[in-house]
Parts: C-alpha cells; sequence; structure tokens
C-alpha cells in the first residue's frame, strides 16, 4: 500500500517494500529511480520487513506510483466501512472473472497476448491489499504503518516544547519535540495535550457513527526515538442480553405440547 504525506514542507509518497517487489517482477515499465532507492538505502533489503515502507520525494516518481491503481492508497481506504471495502473486493472480483472471460474468448493465434494476464495479477494483488486494510479495521489483524504526523489530520501546538498530532494510523497520537531532537528521559510528555488529541480523535469517529464503549491506551517509543506514540483501541459496548421470560417459555411449550 502507498500513502502521501506533506512533512516540513515536503510532498512524499510512502510506498511497502512488497509494492516494489511486485512492480520489478509485473510487465510495468519501472523508472531506475524507484528500485534505485532500495538499493541505495542504507539498511541491506534482506534486513528490511516486506511492510517496511520506502519514501519517494522525486515529483515524476510520485506521479508514477500515484498512477498504479493495483497499490491502494491507504489514506483514501482507511476511513471506508468494512462492508464498503468488501463491495471494493466483489467489485474486483468481478473485473477479474471479466479480464479472465475476455481471454478465453481470443482465438488461438492472439493467446499470446500476456497483457490479460498480467492485468488479472494486478487485480488479484490489489484485492489481497483491500483485504488486509479490512481486516485491520474489523480487528483481525495490526498494520505496521510509519510513525509519522498525518498531514491531513490535526495538530496540537500550545505545549512550549511537544508538538502533538494525529497519526497515519488515526487510533495513534503522536507526541515530539518541536526541535525534531529525540525524546530524552527527563522530557516532560504533554499530557493534557495527548487527551486533548484523543479526545479530537474519538469525537470523529462518534460523527463517523461508530459507537463507542470502553477506550484502552497504549504508549510507546517510536524506533528512532522521535515520537511518544498513544495508540488507543475503542471496543463497541456489549448490549445487554434480556432476561427470558421463563412463563412465556413454559405457554409455548405447552402450546406446542413439548
Amino acid at each position: 500500500m502507498k500513502f502521501l504525506n506533506k512533512e516540513n514542507g515536503i510532498t512524499k509518497m510512502y510506498v511497502q517494500l512488497k509494492d516494489i517487489s511486485f512492480l520489478l517482477h509485473s510487465n510495468v515499465k519501472v523508472p531506475k529511480s524507484i528500485y534505485m532507492a532500495v538499493l541505495d538505502d542504507s539498511v541491506p533489503v534482506n534486513e528490511h520487513k516486506s511492510t517496511d515502507f520506502y519514501t519517494y520525494t522525486a515529483e515524476k516518481d510520485i506521479e508514477f506510483l500515484s498512477g498504479l491503481d493495483f497499490i491502494v492508497d491507504y489514506k483514501e481506504l482507511r476511513s471506508l466501512e468494512p462492508g464498503e471495502l468488501k463491495m471494493m473486493m466483489n467489485d474486483i472480483d468481478d473485473e477479474i472473472r471479466d479480464n479472465a472471460t475476455a481471454y478465453d474468448t481470443l482465438p488461438a493465434d492472439q493467446k499470446r497476448d500476456k497483457s490479460y494476464y498480467y492485468r488479472i495479477e494486478q487485480l488479484d494483488y490489489k484485492r489481497k491489499s483491500v483485504k488486509e486494510i479490512h481486516d485491520a479495521l474489523v480487528g483481525k489483524i495490526s498494520l505496521e504503518l510509519p510513525s509519522v504526523p498525518d498531514s491531513d489530520g490535526f495538530i496540537l501546538d500550545s505545549d512550549p516544547v511537544f508538538l502533538v498530532a494525529q497519526g497515519i494510523d488515526h487510533d495513534a497520537i503522536l507526541s515530539y519535540r518541536k526541535d525534531g531532537k529525540e525524546i530524552e528521559p527527563e522530557d516532560q510528555i504533554p499530557e493534557a495535550l495527548i487527551q486533548m488529541g484523543l479526545s479530537i480523535s474519538i469525537a470523529d469517529q462518534r460523527e463517523d457513527g461508530l459507537e463507542i464503549g470502553a477506550i484502552e491506551t497504549t504508549k510507546t517509543l517510536s524506533k528512532d526515538g522521535k515520537y511518544h506514540i498513544t495508540t488507543y483501541n475503542v471496543k463497541k459496548p456489549q448490549k445487554e442480553k434480556k432476561p427470558v421470560d421463563n412463563s412465556l417459555v413454559a405457554k409455548l411449550k405447552k402450546v406446542l405440547g413439548i
């Protein structure tokens, strides 16, 4: 998956390593700059996980990656309901079948054309990515997203040292120093601002129609030591079961001769 984000005035395209790997094994003509970003990285490829993200800032690279519809945009899909994502998967299934049917009806001398095969491969890859986001949304899996403030989210700046912002995962609130330095043990994390950020984020979910129940939070530090991350998990309230009216059950049994 991919997404665009603006940081310190620079537009960045984040793309997962597995997407770049898929590209290099597809029939798509890939600009040299796309795979050179992986080869030139200070961390060897074999030490990365397939879900790790690479960033691109060159306008031509961003334009190229934005045009690939089979690498899904996380930001475009994260606000959809599970049912909407399922409908999207169904639409992709239909498109796969249409391409398979079109290939089957080709005259024998044209079956060497692999364009249908490659398109089906792309659509299947896209479907898996949509399912991944769906499964994360319903709590089956968790996505490992970059620990960076979302340029499309909110930012709170009333603390003299720290900024508090919404993460790419909107269930994460990031606190980080205004000077960009690593967080030190003696730093005073702005808990009041974090609570305000949590309130804003949860209020957004209420506006989206989510029924709010218990809220659990966890706190971690990013790998680079620059972000204090507060992640929250909203649990839907359990609906109380109405007590069974034993007198009605008894009457029903009597009518049925049980």
